[in-house]
């Protein structure tokens, strides 16, 4: 340790440990999700109802699990000494592939947020300086394993946390470590693939952008104002059950409205996907009801799939085919609705 440096064991303790631990868990959360994919889809709304039995009684238990848990990662790194239990760190990516693969539909990257923060606090850290680091440090790690964008994680990390704040080099640089390394630990069980691969892109004309834009900025809002909308009537204990049912029950109807809804945008990419106003309307409903009820599922990822629905249904309105209009609506709905504009274009791009 001593042939390392006072800085090397820095970056030891704050950047790749963490990240070897966020890493390591997104990668045992990407098996088991793939898993629980294979179950057929006749069986999801019973599978999503009984999902939502077991969420509802283990958030009784530990209401830390609720919801997509960005919210809780916030407020541990500003109030809370940047500490979170670690033993609720696995728990809540096991809570997360239930959801997502037996019928609840949303994102996976808020809930492994929380879910590698909490984990990397087994390393101990000395202070709560060092915990705000590690905490930011394990959850990048675990968003670049699976997003497969070790930058663009790093980046989405500080930008969630530091709006209207300073970013300190020093720990932009830990998060880079440990974003890399939990990067490099799924590449090396799965690959460097692309997350969504592209092929021919050809950039859209610049009036198609200009009239995307503002679409996209109500889009935004508009899952906002829904999510406010749902949140404030599912209520009660049978409100989870009988929304992730109903999830799961879309699913059956509609199966590319299932769970993160990766394959179905990434059939868009190559012009062989679902009918984007379909998509665009099947997979809004589902995370409604999935993230409205308090699921343990995130809203990046609905972010992403919604935005590139809606980039495939104006270009097939006026059009224009291939990747360009679905990156372009990615890209811009993810911005208004993250509020993370640098760093979803580092990912978009990544």
């Amino acid at each position: 340790m001593e042939l390392l440096g006072e800085e090397g064991r820095r970056l030891l303790r704050l950047g790749l440990l963490p990240g070897l631990l966020g890493g390591g868990l997104a990668v045992a959360f990407r098996l088991l999700l793939d898993l629980l994919l294979l179950v057929p889809p006749l069986a999801l709304p019973l599978a999503g109802g009984a999902v939502g039995l077991f969420s509802a009684w283990l958030y009784r238990r530990l209401p830390d699990l609720r919801g997509g848990g960005a919210d809780r990662v916030l407020l541990a790194y500003h109030l809370g000494q940047g500490r979170l239990p670690p033993r609720l760190g696995p728990l809540k990516a096991l809570l997360t592939a239930l959801t997502l693969g037996l019928g609840g539909s949303g994102g996976q990257e808020g809930p492994l947020l929380y879910a590698g923060g909490a984990l990397a606090q087994a390393l101990r850290p000395r202070n709560p300086a060092e915990a705000r680091a590690v905490l930011l440090a394990g959850g990048a790690a675990a968003i670049a394993a699976l997003f497969h964008t070790p930058l663009g994680a790093a980046f989405f990390a500080a930008e969630v946390l530091y709006r209207g704040s300073a970013l300190e080099g020093r720990l932009l640089g830990y998060l880079a470590v440990a974003a890399i390394s939990g990067y490099g630990l799924q590449s090396l069980l799965f690959g460097t693939h692309p997350l969504l691969p592209v092929q021919g892109l050809e950039a859209p004309p610049l009036w198609f952008a200009l009239a995307l834009a503002p679409l996209a900025a109500l889009g935004a809002f508009a899952l906002a104002r829904g999510l406010a909308w749902s949140r404030a009537r599912l209520q009660g204990p049978a409100a989870l059950p009988l929304a992730l049912a109903a999830s799961g029950t879309l699913a059956l109807l509609f199966p590319p409205a299932r769970g993160t809804s990766y394959e179905g945008l990434a059939a868009l990419l190559q012009g062989e996907g679902p009918n984007p106003f379909l998509f665009l309307l099947a997979k809004a409903l589902a995370v409604l009801l999935s993230a409205g009820s308090g699921a343990s599922v995130g809203l990046f990822g609905p972010s992403v799939v919604l935005g590139g629905a809606l980039g495939a249904a104006l270009g097939a309105l006026f059009g224009i085919g291939g990747p360009g209009p679905i990156l372009l609506g990615l890209v811009a709905l993810v911005s208004a609705a993250a509020r993370t504009p640098f760093a979803a274009v580092v990912q978009m791009v990544e």
